[in-house]
């Protein structure tokens, strides 16, 4: 449960995964290159979010996933609404 609500402790990574969530799939360099973050930066948030269950990288392209779990759920559909920052 702690891995899951450390992966949305933050504002950039509650940011890369919207962009995520409602923009699809995209390159790790597309993302951080969008969302004005720096490599090092975004890798450190990057991994924090795939051990938490919220994006899935494969093939080059990151994902964004909802981990199954009720409060992820809740998390990610309050995302996806832009109720948070």
């Amino acid at each position: 449960m702690c891995v899951l609500a450390t992966g949305l402790a933050h504002e950039r990574r509650i940011r890369m995964f919207r962009h995520l969530l409602l923009n699809g799939p995209c390159t790790p360099n597309a993302l951080a290159f969008e969302l004005r973050i720096t490599r090092t930066t975004f890798s450190a948030h990057l991994h924090t979010l795939q051990a938490g269950g919220w994006i899935k990288k494969s093939d080059e392209l990151l994902t964004a996933t909802v981990p199954n779990h009720p409060l992820a759920k809740a998390l990610a559909k309050l995302i996806q609404q832009g109720v948070t920052r």
